[in-house]
Formats: C-alpha cells, structure tokens, sequence
C-alpha cells in the first residue's frame, strides 16, 4: 500500500493525498499522518483493509473504468518496482513462471490480507483464472487494484500483452471474484 501511496503523490500531487486522508472517518484518520510521505502508511505495519479501501477509492475516484485500470496497473508497476529492492526482492524473485506464482498465491495473498482464499489455475500455456473467495475485506476498487496488480506481476515475469477479463465480482453480487489472464 505504502508504495501505491508514494505512486500517487508523484503522479496525482501530495496534496490531493493529504485532501483524501482528510475525509476519512475518525477512525482511520488516527492510523495515519497527513504530513508524512505516504501518509506515514509504513510497510511494517498492518493496517485495516477499510483504510486501504477508503484511500483508494479517493485516488481513483472520477476516472472511467478503463483509465482507472490503466492507472492501476501502472501504479502497480512502480510498487513492484519498489518492493523488488526491498524485503519482497527474494519472494518476487521465486516467481518466475505463471506456474511458481499460482502454487504460491495463497501466501502471497496472507502477506497482505488476513482472511480470503485466493486461487491461481493455470489454463493453458498462455492463459490463468483467479478466484478470490471469502475475503471479508473486500472493495471493489482494492479488487480492481489487486487484479491488475497480479498482471503487473505476470509482466514483470517477462509475459507480453497481458490481458485481463474480468468474470465476475462480489462488489458486483457474485459469490466470488473471478478473473482470466491471458498473454503472449
């Protein structure tokens, strides 16, 4: 969260972040400070999924819905990027292949949430379905965040034209969140 924060205020200004923090529920405005860079959002630290819902609600608010996705999988890059020479370097570089990332993305997936059960099915040689199931924490923006995020990854891993379809959502009233990869 922390390095889609820094994202964004080098991208959207540090002052519309601080305008976001300033709207959250007294709550949430506790975990953090609008002075900080990021907010003060710290990597070390576990925060309520509610906060990382609200913020980003706030930073893609008022794009349509293909330059908000567009936004997010370029903010996902600049976080990868980002981890890549900190304390995920180790664990990104174990994900070489689609088929490493899919038998790993449940513990991935708890390194950032405490509940949800997250799938990675390969199709094929150039295709992969994700489910997400149970996660109580769910927004459809940190949904959004978290699809385009795993094809940043597959890019990362040296994939081209990935493409992402949506199937279904739990912000949308389905039972689960399902998406379908697929890339050259």
């Amino acid at each position: 969260m922390r390095e889609i924060l820094r994202w964004h205020e080098r991208n959207g200004g540090r002052d519309h972040l601080r305008a976001i923090g300033q709207r959250l529920p007294p709550d949430l405005k506790a975990r953090i400070d609008l002075d900080a860079e990021a907010l003060g959002v710290l990597p070390s630290l576990w925060y309520p999924t509610r906060l990382s819902i609200e913020v980003l609600d706030g930073i893609f608010e008022g794009l349509g819905r293909d330059k908000r996705l567009a936004k997010m999988r370029e903010a996902s890059h600049a976080a990868i990027r980002a981890t890549a020479r900190g304390v995920y370097r180790l664990a990104l570089a174990k994900l070489a292949t689609p088929r490493v990332l899919a038998s790993n993305i449940q513990r991935l997936w708890n390194m950032l949430y405490d509940d949800g059960e997250r799938t990675l099915v390969l199709t094929s040689e150039t295709s992969m379905t994700s489910t997400t199931r149970d996660w109580t924490g769910h927004g459809v923006v940190l949904c959004e965040l978290m699809t385009e995020n795993s094809a940043a990854v597959l890019e990362t891993m040296g994939l081209t034209d990935v493409v992402v379809e949506r199937m279904s959502c739990v912000g949308h009233g389905a039972t689960e969140c399902a998406t379908r990869f697929r890339w050259k």
